[in-house]
């Protein structure tokens, strides 16, 4: 249909950092606490919830093959080298405990501590994924009709088998459309903060990151908002598909998740 093919929105997304960095633990609880346990659940603590609802602003990856050129006769032609990926950044408002600036301080102050210039090991400064969705208005499972009960909420009755369930009429949740998924993260810049005896206006930071890789995932049927992402690098040893898809997904827009994203181990949808 042509409506499915309508112009994007940039405002309707999400981010969500995955297991902590192995230098948090036992040494930074809080900071623990601000990432999600990355196989269904979403921000269920308020520390997970500054990283995932107060990123303002989000840059996404972009790709570039590099090249190198030959010439025998004629003119000269190009050929693929390699693939190089740029580097994102996400802004942040600051609360007033001023958690997101110290969360970040930390973090890059265990990677590279600046009194003993010491610097950790790779796997111990790195976050396994970071997930960046993206959602368009409506187009999913239409909404409960009983607003009042809980069960009715996070569990909406489907129509019966051949009704339309995405007529023009009826009121839906947020669709994903897309997740960008990035692998092996952390940061490497954390911008200035302007303070000012000017009008009051909310107090931001960016923060930039580097990655190793990145994939870019869509729904298989356009009608519907599973998407298939991988838990791990798409290792034998990772959770099942099935498990991840009973519990039901990544909980973003709505209450409980109402907007499915299916997390799924490895296989060809894995990171290669």
């Amino acid at each position: 249909m042509l409506s499915r093919a309508e112009p994007a929105a940039s405002n309707l997304y999400w981010v969500r950092f995955r297991t902590p960095p192995a230098i948090f633990a036992g040494v930074y609880p809080d900071g623990v606490d601000a990432f999600n346990n990355g196989i269904t659940t979403g921000p269920g603590v308020d520390n997970a919830r500054l990283l995932t609802y107060y990123a303002t602003d989000v840059t996404v990856p972009s790709r570039q093959l590099t090249t190198g050129d030959a010439k025998t006769v004629g003119a000269m032609y190009r050929y693929a080298t390699g693939t190089t990926f740029s580097e994102i950044s996400i802004s942040f408002i600051v609360p007033r405990t001023m958690f997101t600036r110290m969360f970040f301080e930390r973090w890059m102050n265990y990677t590279s501590n600046d009194s003993t210039q010491i610097v950790q090991y790779y796997d111990n400064y790195i976050c396994s994924h970071l997930d960046i969705f993206k959602y368009e208005r409506g187009g999913m499972t239409p909404v409960p009709t009983d607003w009042t009960s809980f069960s009715s909420v996070l569990s909406p009755t489907v129509k019966a088998a051949g009704a339309n369930q995405y007529s023009s009429t009826a009121v839906k949740f947020n669709r994903c459309s897309g997740v960008w998924c990035l692998k092996n993260v952390f940061p490497f810049n954390i911008s200035s903060i302007n303070l000012n005896a000017g009008p009051r206006a909310l107090l931001q930071m960016e923060v930039s990151f580097y990655y190793e890789r990145y994939r870019f995932y869509t729904p298989p049927n356009p009608t519907s908002g599973d998407i298939n992402i991988p838990v791990t690098a798409g290792g034998a040893a990772s959770s099942s598909a099935a498990s991840g898809i009973a519990a039901a997904t990544a909980a973003g827009v709505g209450v409980g998740g109402s907007t499915p994203t299916v997390l799924a181990s490895g296989g060809s949808v894995g990171f290669i």
